[in-house]
């Protein structure tokens, strides 16, 4: 894999050039395609899965990654660094407790390689994104001022309670997300990707997010919190939609 050159992010001091990449999630939702394969590694029409976020992440110019891995950590890991040799700057991270995803942020932030100072891409790598998802989103957070950007795209009312609901104001401002929300819409909505690019000052407040009752401490439940506190996030709608588990299980069911 290649990688753009970083400078084209380079927009007063908001350069991103540092990716967090959650893959340690043991993907039970797709059994039994993940009983001996890690979801990151499934093949969608004849790529990994990871590939394409890895391959999003380099053309936004991407030099360093933190991998998060857990379930099948090895394997994970050694596919990466065979994608990314002499490209960019590769540290392996072991969530050692699968308790969520700000957990997971935990677990990059604490190693010894990672700068608290800069701006970090954030995103799961277990969907489908097109090639300029996450450079499309860097050029919108480095065009802006505010403490956080997060991908949004369109999605179907039966759909939205797979993933969550997020109301925005007529600046692209989010007001609101609920996760996994109760109540279905009766049109098509607005729901978030997990594909975040954040500020420095908001690191500690998204790994300090409190557990769920089931035990998981999310990032869009830390999302909406720092939301209520005040931080200003904004969305971008993107033309590719990310592909979720639905329609993963769907395309794994046509590659089979």
């Amino acid at each position: 894999m290649k990688r753009q050159d970083p400078a084209l992010l380079d927009c007063r001091g908001r350069r991103v050039t540092k990716a967090v990449l959650l893959a340690a999630g043991a993907g039970r939702r797709l059994l039994p395609a993940t009983r001996l394969t890690p979801k990151p590694l499934l093949q969608v029409s004849g790529r990994h899965v990871i590939d394409f976020a890895l391959k999003s992440c380099l053309e936004a110019g991407v030099t360093q990654v933190f991998l998060v891995v857990g379930a099948f950590g090895d394997a994970v890991a050694a596919h990466v660094r065979d994608r990314v040799r002499d490209v960019v700057q590769l540290s392996v991270c072991w969530q050692q407790r699968l308790d969520g995803t700000a957990s997971a942020l935990l677990a990059a932030k604490s190693s010894p390689d990672f700068d608290p100072s800069t701006p970090a891409i954030v995103m799961a790598t277990d969907y489908v994104i097109s090639s300029d998802y996450v450079s499309s989103l860097a050029s919108f957070h480095c065009a802006g001022i505010q403490d956080a950007s997060i991908g949004l795209y369109w999605n179907a009312p039966d759909k939205v309670v797979e993933s969550s609901l997020v109301t925005v104001d007529s600046q692209g401002r989010l007001i609101n997300l609920v996760e996994k929300p109760s109540v279905l819409p009766s049109v098509a909505s607005l729901s978030a990707a997990l594909v975040y690019i954040i500020q420095p000052r908001l690191l500690d407040k998204l790994c300090s997010v409190q557990p769920s009752p089931r035990g998981e401490r999310e990032l869009p439940v830390a999302l909406q919190s720092i939301i209520a506190d005040g931080f200003e996030v904004r969305g971008l709608i993107q033309r590719n939609p990310t592909i979720w588990e639905s329609e993963l299980r769907q395309l794994l069911r046509r590659d089979a």
